[in-house]
């Protein structure tokens, strides 16, 4: 998966005009790949739902998507959603890597996912935080609060009072 910050900021650096980039097709993904039955169970570890994942036939899926898209107003799962977990989604490499082209070094899943997916969270786990979350709160809160350093910082008014004192 591609962190959409890292789309952006290669987006940007192409539109401030780089020479020769006109004309040419970029590829962009994160840093790792991930199986589609991987992808749902990180995501599942993150937002504290513990699924069972049956394989399903194909045609079951179909057949199933299609009930449920004449009986049910909103669908679970649509015949176009069945369409797109059959296209293989992974850069093929024919083109130049466009992350490394404009100078993006691409995020891991893990390090964005849980601030999208905390809140998929079932409402008893929402405000539980887990202990790699506790190390990343911290640090963070800690790098908030501290007090920033101003002690180069001069201001006009100290000039001043140490002109006069002398």
């Amino acid at each position: 998966p591609l962190y959409v910050a890292d789309a952006a900021d290669a987006i940007v650096a192409a539109a401030q005009g780089q020479e020769g980039i006109g004309g040419r097709t970029f590829d962009m993904q994160g840093p790792q790949t991930y199986q589609q039955q991987e992808l749902f169970e990180e995501l599942c570890a993150v937002m504290r739902i513990h699924g069972r994942f049956v394989p399903m036939p194909h045609a079951a899926l179909k057949l199933g998507a299609a009930v449920m898209s004449k009986v049910v107003r909103k669908p679970l799962i649509t015949a176009d959603e069945i369409a797109v977990i059959d296209r293989d989604d992974v850069v093929s490499g024919e083109h130049e890597d466009g992350l490394a082209e404009f100078g993006v070094t691409p995020t891991p899943m893990e390090a964005v996912a849980i601030n999208t997916l905390r809140v998929y969270r079932p409402p008893s786990l929402f405000y539980v935080i887990a202990s790699e979350d506790e190390e990343h709160i911290e640090r963070e809160m800690h790098a908030r609060l501290s007090p920033p350093d101003h002690s180069r910082v001069r201001h006009d008014y100290e000039l001043d009072v140490a002109r006069k004192t002398r």
